[in-house]
């Protein structure tokens, strides 16, 4: 039978209508979304037991669908995941402008919601799909980022930051429902909350009770026995440049300055914040960069985001930066060299720290283009960014670095194996690592390795033969990939 031609239109008018529906579906999905209990979590807190108040909440980016009311329960989940996970004595909502004690503890939190992939419009699969019959899967990710902030008497005694992505797939048809964004947005709320929650306040100020305070409060003596914190604002702190986006580029950045057992390693945590910025500059998106500090450089989250995390991101094109800052040791009996994360222990290095071999070996069997390490320790034993228990020395003359086992890994390392890696007191930031940025901040990110190379060893050696010692930094890596800038 003929088709009328006003009758055709009409046809094609419903399918180009149904086809602005489904997008419409897709461009609504909820950000804000309902999660799972919490589960059982067994990391200490320092506070737990105190009165917690809860003075900022909110979610940003929401998508238009989203209501105050679902704000509102998934801040109630949150409240659930502080009471069950750190295991506070009380969590108080102060987000309406509760009064709150001024000795108390306040926890201030922001969530952005971001997708990546699936806010795209489906016009072009139902054009598809009328013309070739065919149906077109979607893939994106649903990305939380996370931020908090634990503060008493207006002092922060914790600052944490999570990224969270998770992916979600369906295929056209798919869109007559959002359930499998909703899912990624609930795994990826549930993660954020965790990894914030966990943590909170253990690493950047000792663990004082509020009836601790209280007590040194009423005898008189608390604004004498507080010690004030220097402030540090070095020329390098902010990136003097900022570069367009790589989506190809990620990042693991580590510092430890306070360790659970062991000396403390001055401003490495500053040096891995600051690291991060400039990170940011050079182009590496913020959803791609994993963040650590403090008590959350276990050797399990090492493990977890070096042999696990990276291997799942990258690509053939990618390219991988890993920098820590914090303790280097060398085993004792074999010389062999470690990291040392936050729970390790020098006398069993074997069984708590990270060796440098399987470092490299792991990098090694990415499948990125290229990987770049840059180590802000020492390995010496000497002191310095370098432990070793007290009492003993290595039984080795020579500490093995790894060298061995670097391959087309490019390394730039703080010094030789047998130095002390040591810090720029007045600048606040450990003395390799601030020549390194200031390096990069001086070529406004376009520096080469070689460049960095032999802009900060002359500055650095001269440095620490002020402090009478010597300190040379290293870079092993081809001349190919000597001429790699960090952006590249």
């Amino acid at each position: 039978m003929e088709v009328a031609p006003m009758q055709w239109i009409s046809r094609r008018a419903l399918l180009a209508l149904g086809a602005l529906w489904l997008a419409g579906c897709a461009a609504t999905s909820p950000r804000v979304v309902k999660i799972d209990a919490p589960g059982a979590i067994q990391e200490e807190n320092s506070y737990a037991g105190e009165e917690l108040y809860l003075t900022k909440f909110a979610v940003k980016n929401k998508a238009s669908v989203d209501t105050k009311e679902a704000e509102e329960a998934l801040k109630e989940q949150f409240i659930a995941y502080l009471r069950d996970g750190a295991k506070f004595g009380k969590i108080i909502d102060a987000t309406f402008g509760a009064q709150v004690p001024p000795d108390a503890l306040k926890l201030e939190t922001e969530f952005t919601a971001n997708m990546e992939g699936g806010d795209i419009s489906f016009m072009a699969g139902m054009y598809q799909a009328y013309l070739l019959f065919s149906i077109s899967p979607r893939k994106g990710s649903a990305i939380v980022i996370g931020s908090a902030s634990l503060l008493r008497k207006r002092k922060v005694l914790s600052q944490r930051s999570w990224t969270s992505s998770q992916p979600f797939s369906f295929i056209f048809f798919g869109m007559f429902r959002t359930g499998p964004i909703q899912a990624a947005y609930k795994a990826a709320y549930e993660d954020a909350f965790n990894h914030i929650v966990v943590p909170v306040g253990s690493d950047n100020a000792p663990a004082v009770s509020k009836a601790e305070l209280q007590s040194l409060v009423k005898a008189g003596i608390a604004e004498a026995s507080k010690k004030a914190e220097p402030i540090y604002n070095s020329d390098v702190d902010k990136p003097a440049y900022a570069l367009p986006e790589n989506a190809d580029n990620f990042a693991l950045v580590m510092g430890i300055e306070k360790y659970a057992s062991i000396a403390q390693a001055d401003f490495a945590e500053r040096d891995a914040g600051t690291v991060k910025e400039h990170l940011y500059a050079l182009g590496y998106p913020r959803r791609n960069v994993v963040y650590l500090t403090g008590n959350m450089v276990t050797r399990g989250n090492m493990e977890k985001y070096v042999e696990s995390w990276l291997p799942g991101k990258v690509t053939e094109d990618s390219k991988v930066f890993v920098y820590f800052s914090g303790h280097g040791s060398p085993g004792i009996s074999t010389g062999e060299a470690y990291l040392v994360p936050w729970d390790g222990d020098v006398k069993f290095l074997e069984n708590t720290g990270y060796p440098l071999k399987r470092l490299y070996a792991r990098l090694n069997a990415l499948k990125a283009r290229k990987v770049i390490v840059a180590l802000d320790s020492c390995f010496s034993g000497a002191g310095g960014r370098s432990v070793i228990p007290k009492g003993t020395r290595p039984l080795v003359g020579k500490i093995d670095t790894g060298s061995g086992a670097i391959g087309r890994v490019v390394v730039l390392s703080a010094s030789e194996s047998s130095e002390i890696s040591g810090s720029e007191e007045s600048q606040g930031h450990g003395l390799f690592t601030y020549h390194l940025l200031k390096g990069l901040n001086g070529r406004k990110g376009a520096a080469s390795l070689k460049e960095l190379y032999d802009y900060l060893t002359p500055r650095v050696q001269d440095a620490a033969r002020q402090q009478n010692r010597d300190q040379t930094p290293q870079l092993t890596a081809s001349d190919e990939d000597g001429a790699l800038t960090l952006r590249d």
